[in-house]
């Protein structure tokens, strides 16, 4: 299988944990300045740090957002102690602390997550701690792709209402402060992670067409998203079509040696 991931930098650090993100589609170009601020964060505290970015336009944005469970369940499984997830349009801002200030909310927390602006949770940025009962968590996320949701936890598409939905049946989910992936407006400056999505990404677009200028990544559109609908043909697709992509791409991040 040929590679098809961006270089991963490995770090030194007395548990082996994975920071990661999805650039397919064009966003790891649209969000370099994001994707740079997360891998400066994972050398800072010598975290392994992995893009996926290719294949690249092969695949619609429904199943590359299903790529991340695939990618958490590898990492989960090839035993890393602890696995970030940041979306590609989430900024690391220099000082934010090392993720073990996340774990220590909850001593016996595995998975972390914060709510966003409808009070559900957003699936932008997930912290994990391996255990039994997190590879359970997204194994059967994983497993439900193309099932029909709740109409509470349904978001229109993507895997962020299956991971609202299993967090609300299995009850393993801590929720971890807004700081750690913001995207209300006005940005706080108590915050760590700036995802530039719903209001903060609408409020910031608003001002650039007010100004009549684009004045960074933050305020340029993203790609859309191809929103299969719910009939049953589409639901089979979609399964057939993220299975292909996560058998496609290089799914394995090799664990730094430990000291």
């Amino acid at each position: 299988m040929d590679c098809v991931l961006r270089p991963v930098s490995h770090g030194w650090n007395c548990e082996a944990v994975l920071v990661y993100t999805i650039g397919l589609n064009g966003y790891i170009d649209r969000y370099d300045d994001y994707v740079r601020s997360q891998q400066e964060y994972a050398k800072r505290n010598g975290y392994a740090y992995l893009v996926v970015t290719e294949p690249s336009w092969k695949y619609g944005a429904s199943e590359a957002s299903w790529l991340k469970i695939a990618v958490m369940n590898d990492a989960l499984a090839d035993g890393y102690d602890r696995v970030a997830y940041i979306d590609c349009d989430a900024e690391v801002l220099p000082f934010a602390p090392p993720i073990d200030s996340v774990f220590g909310i909850d001593s016996r927390g595995d998975v972390f997550m914060a709510r966003g602006h409808s009070g559900r949770f957003n699936a932008g940025v997930i912290f994990v701690r391996n255990s039994l009962l997190s590879r359970r968590f997204f194994e059967a996320i994983w497993n439900n792709i193309g099932t029909p949701l709740d109409p509470a936890d349904d978001v229109g598409w993507g895997e962020n209402g299956h991971v609202i939905q299993a967090a609300r049946r299995m009850g393993c989910v801590t929720e971890m402060p807004s700081s750690w992936n913001n995207t209300a407006w006005p940005p706080s400056r108590s915050e760590f992670i700036r995802h530039h999505t719903g209001q903060l990404q609408n409020a910031e677009e608003n001002q650039t067409a007010q100004a009549g200028t684009i004045v960074g990544p933050s305020v340029r559109s993203k790609p859309t998203a191809d929103r299969l609908t719910t009939r049953p043909e589409d639901s089979a697709l979609l399964i057939q079509r993220t299975h292909l992509l996560a058998a496609e791409y290089s799914p394995r991040v090799p664990i730094p040696q430990r000291r």
